[in-house]
């Protein structure tokens, strides 16, 4: 997404650049703020700040975007009820850890009101993916000591060859 700097007479258009698609996965897509925003929440749970932190949100991300485009395909819905108290633990959560909700306001630029609005979305995808990944595992039996079993009991050249898509732009 651009967006054009003010211009002024006889100038020539300078563009800035205000956020940009990171990544995209079936409908769904990652922008650069998804990944800030999610990086100033870790920040604000008491996480080290360094770039690996951003590459572990983006992996987050894009693994959060499969599931809920599965989700999608399943018909896999929360309830607003749900949501409603995930949002309002998060927020006692984050004034608990930074000591107010004026300091809070303060950390984010933002006030409380505009800040739940910001992570109702977040948070109602993050209780999809939940449910999905328990849909996904809820009949799942096997241990570690089942699998490491039958991986060492195929040949190696028996495994099949799966070919993985990528977009690179």
């Amino acid at each position: 997404l651009v967006a054009l700097s003010y211009i002024q007479p006889g100038s020539v258009h300078a563009q800035l650049v205000v956020d940009e698609v990171v990544a995209v996965v079936g409908s769904k897509i990652i922008l650069q703020s998804d990944i800030e925003k999610q990086y100033v929440q870790y920040i604000a749970q008491g996480a080290e700040a360094n770039e690996l932190t951003r590459c572990l949100i983006l992996d987050q991300l894009l693994l959060q975007k499969l599931l809920l485009n599965q989700a999608d395909l399943d018909s896999i819905t929360v309830s607003e009820a749900k949501v409603d108290g995930e949002l309002d633990r998060r927020m006692r959560f984050y004034i608990k850890q930074i000591g107010s909700e004026e300091k809070l306001e303060e950390y984010f630029h933002t006030t409380i009101r505009e800040l739940k609005a910001e992570l109702r979305d977040m948070i109602r995808e993050q209780l999809v993916v939940q449910n999905m990944q328990s849909t996904i595992t809820k009949d799942v039996t096997a241990t570690p000591g089942n699998v490491r079993e039958f991986f060492e009991s195929i040949y190696p050249d028996s495994l099949p060859y799966i070919d993985a898509e990528l977009e690179v732009a």
